[in-house]
């Protein structure tokens, strides 16, 4: 196997030592004679591909066996859970995924401290086939942190713009320690969605902190429609269409729209806008009655 390793910039600074331990592995690797060693023949296509874009022949070897990257020194993420829901400044996804490496693409190990390489990051991005990312805290999951959007999805979003490929996305759940496993995303994803932001006992709970309650019920809907930008397949019409039951219909009768009025008016607003958006860009065709309906909310 050879493997894409992609981190955040706080994993960047804490952990330099196994990331030169990573890089060390690789180069190590990619001097191995055996017939089956990916690693060294992914180094060889990216040398190739290198010293076809004027790289000098040592430059382009070094940089062939670069398998860890990060944003720059001093920055901490793609940047994708901004640009998605400032739709306005994008018109389509290449536009994302190009963001998406030219944050990412920087390339660290034992002499290499945050080089952007952007052409070496996108060559790489081209021959993976899976993708991992791992989750031990029952708190946090995958769409009440936008950074997991923005890395994981944006990394979906670049090999498909990259390579034409569907990425096979897993969730390492290390959350019982006693029965770890791996789940492919989308069943992760769909567990969460119906236990949390579609349970009215965690809506109820929500509730009962008034203004930050709401808050998270915001923030749940445009970390959905960042998923939605980065992995449209995943999203589909039907959870948007419950988004809109649940949380502007109010279809368990939980009294929202008072709450939202006396604890945060501008939660409300805030889920409508997104809801709107989403619509505009063409991830959600939504039936005429619900546009007509968020758009007078909206008003």
């Amino acid at each position: 196997i050879d493997v894409l390793v992609i981190t955040s910039g706080l994993y960047r600074e804490h952990f330099q030592k196994q990331i030169c331990l990573i890089d060390k592995a690789v180069r190590l690797a990619a001097k191995g004679s055996d017939l089956s060693n990916y690693v060294k023949q992914n180094a060889q296509i990216i040398e190739t591909k290198l010293l076809k874009n004027n790289y000098a022949e040592f430059e382009a070897g070094d940089l062939s066996k670069a398998r860890v990257f990060s944003a720059a020194m001093g920055a901490y993420s793609p940047n994708l859970q901004f640009a998605i829901p400032a739709s306005d400044s994008w018109q389509d996804d290449n536009q994302l995924s190009d963001l998406y490496i030219s944050r990412m693409g920087h390339a660290y190990g034992g002499n290499m401290n945050g080089k952007q390489v952007k052409d070496v990051f996108r060559q790489n991005l081209k021959t993976v086939e899976a993708g991992v990312f791992s989750r031990s805290s029952n708190v946090y999951g995958v769409l009440d942190h936008p950074m997991v959007a923005a890395y994981f999805g944006g990394l979906k979003l670049a090999v498909r713009n990259s390579s034409g490929k569907k990425l096979e996305m897993y969730i390492t759940n290390l959350r019982d320690s006693n029965n770890v496993k791996a789940e492919t995303l989308e069943h992760f994803f769909n567990r969460e969605l119906r236990s949390r932001y579609f349970n009215p006992k965690w809506i109820r709970g929500m509730m009962k902190h008034k203004y930050d309650g709401a808050r998270y019920m915001a923030t749940f809907t445009e970390d959905l429609w960042i998923w939605d930008g980065t992995s449209p397949e995943m999203v589909t019409k039907d959870m948007w269409n419950e988004v809109n039951e649940v949380y502007v219909k109010d279809k368990y009768n939980l009294d929202l729209k008072n709450y939202f009025n006396k604890s945060n008016p501008h939660a409300f607003q805030s889920i409508v806008a997104t809801m709107l958006d989403v619509i505009r860009k063409g991830y959600w065709d939504a039936p005429e009655g619900i546009k007509k309906s968020l758009a007078k909310e909206y008003a």
